[in-house]
């Protein structure tokens, strides 16, 4: 991957010199990476794109890397595929793409030894794989998955796996991630434990127009050790697994269950099934509700924060690796 040169703070660099692309389907998930920039780079004077490109830019200097967030026209697997593609014929060097933003979680799942792991509002799903769960065949008995739905999208290619590798024993990345939020210049507000509901995957939301606490049964609700023992703020945590990927936003709780038993998957979200297959690729997000009927917007800035503080850390490793195995180079 190609580094930014040491006296690049005052250079305009051409499309050419761009390599990693982060792609937000969401305004909040745009403005979540865009205060992580060390240095914007298209203020007053936006990059040329390529005849027909239709996505929006920004660019800048993050982690020691020519940055591009792409805002595609729409979110779902379809117009993420064509913004990767736009964005490839626009900045012809791009070589690894993050898809960064938010997701619903699983809230519960496997660890090594059997042991059941929580996941709450606010944790960052890091991406093994990418499984496209809505795939398959519809007929007179309902929808029928594909056969071998695992090995659909391909695994991630040599780079990616030897990234994950070392991610998933590296002990500094989350306290690296921390210590960007604390800097994060939105200053991303925590909406506070008692908002963080997770009700049985039976129940039902009671009423679309009104909020959890107001309107739902309270009797309902499973508890979380991770909430309890923490009044204030969970610390995040960084969950590492297979993403189910697809336009069906997923808000049914025993559907979220069966899938996420059958494909083992730790979370739902609807761009990383569109990127996997055309650039070498890391699904990063944020858990802002459990893909159930109980959707919480009102976490969604946070855990957009969560996602762009993981990925600027997952970058500054990056950058921090080539310069230490090679020269700067722009």
């Amino acid at each position: 991957m190609t580094a930014v040169r040491r006296d690049s703070a005052h250079r305009r660099p051409p499309n050419s010199e761009f390599r990693v692309a982060i792609i937000c389907a969401l305004p909040v998930e745009a403005e979540a990476i865009a205060a992580h920039f060390d240095q914007r780079l298209d203020e007053g004077l936006p990059y040329p794109k390529a005849d027909g490109d239709r996505n929006a830019y920004t660019c800048g200097i993050m982690g020691g890397h020519f940055v591009v967030v792409v805002h595609p026209p729409g979110a779902g697997k379809v117009r993420a595929t064509d913004a990767v593609n736009d964005c490839k014929r626009s900045f012809p060097k791009i070589n690894l793409a993050i898809v960064a933003g938010v997701c619903g979680a699983v809230p519960f799942i496997s660890a090594p030894g059997g042991v059941k792991q929580e996941i709450v509002l606010g944790d960052v799903i890091i991406s093994t794989s990418v499984i496209q769960h809505d795939l398959g065949r519809l007929k007179f008995d309902g929808f029928k998955m594909k056969d071998g739905l695992k090995d659909a999208l391909g695994p991630p290619p040599e780079s990616i796996s030897s990234l994950l590798a070392k991610l998933r024993t590296d002990a500094g990345l989350k306290e690296t991630m921390m210590r960007h939020m604390d800097e994060d210049r939105l200053t991303a507000i925590y909406p506070g434990v008692g908002e963080d509901m997770l009700f049985e995957e039976t129940y039902d939301h009671a009423n679309e127009n009104a909020t959890c606490s107001t309107s739902c049964d309270t009797s309902m609700l499973i508890p979380r050790r991770r909430l309890e023992q923490q009044a204030q703020r969970p610390r995040p945590e960084i969950h590492f697994g297979a993403v189910a990927s697809g336009d069906t936003v997923m808000m049914l709780g025993t559907q979220r269950d069966k899938l996420s038993k059958k494909l083992q998957v730790v979370a739902f979200e609807m761009e990383g099934a569109g990127v996997w297959r055309n650039l070498p690729c890391l699904v990063i997000k944020g858990a802002s509700d459990y893909a159930d009927s109980h959707k919480l917007k009102s976490f969604q800035p946070y855990a957009a924060a969560t996602a762009a503080a993981c990925t600027r850390a997952i970058l500054d490793y990056w950058a921090a690796t080539r310069s230490a195995t090679g020269p700067w180079c722009g």
